[in-house]
């Protein structure tokens, strides 16, 4: 039947994420670390532009963003695994987030303009 509904965005993300751009340094299995840069942030994970690389879904990877928190930028480190390959990049999904990493998360997807980068 016609009815006129709008389109919905089924979001795979229990949180929602921002359009950021911060320092992302990836460390890929048999790769040394490489500074990357993320598209957008989320409470769960982010999205890094990496370009083209072999990566598959569900391999781990490791990775340290700067992220602003408190006025200043500060490096977190975590544990994550690719959920979604792309031309341009991954999708990867933190695998454990430690109660600072996560308060720094917290500050930059509640507290950042879409329009911000680091």
């Amino acid at each position: 039947m016609g009815t006129n509904k709008p389109s919905i965005n089924k979001e795979r993300r229990d949180t929602p994420r921002v359009l950021i751009a911060l320092h992302a340094i990836v460390k890929m299995a048999g790769r040394p670390f490489q500074m990357f840069r993320t598209r957008d942030l989320s409470l769960e994970g982010a999205f890094v532009e990496i370009g083209p690389h072999r990566l598959t879904p569900a391999q781990k990877i490791e990775v340290a963003l700067k992220i602003p928190s408190n006025g200043t930028s500060q490096v977190f480190r975590f544990h994550a695994h690719v959920t979604r390959v792309a031309p341009n990049g991954i999708g990867m999904k933190f695998d454990h987030v430690n109660t600072e990493s996560y308060a720094a998360l917290l500050e930059c997807v509640f507290g950042t303009r879409t329009d911000a980068a680091v």
